[in-house]
């Protein structure tokens, strides 16, 4: 595209990667420490894992479940994707 603008192009390898490659990897790696340590936590205590442990409330209206709860936000992309449906309901 800027060939066809008349600019002159060339690619060639760096040398060394550049810094902000570093900076974003740092934060990869403490987040993967976080999760490592959480899943050992939860591995040790060889507890199961419940809507309650992690803020959430979930109850039956016929055949649909309802999960709900302050931090309900958090988890509505990974509920969304396994098919789940956002629904605001009114605060009781």
């Amino acid at each position: 595209m800027l060939e066809r603008e008349g600019y002159r192009v060339s690619v060639k390898q760096a040398g060394k990667l550049g810094e902000d490659i570093f900076e974003q990897l740092g934060f990869v790696l403490s987040q993967q420490a976080v999760i490592n340590k959480s899943m050992q936590e939860i591995n040790k205590a060889n507890t199961v894992v419940t809507l309650k442990n992690i803020g959430l409330t979930g109850t039956w209206d016929g055949s649909t479940f309802i999960i709900s709860g302050d931090m309900i936000g958090d988890f509505i992309p990974a509920l969304e994707a396994m098919g789940g449906k956002k629904k605001v309901a009114p605060r009781k």
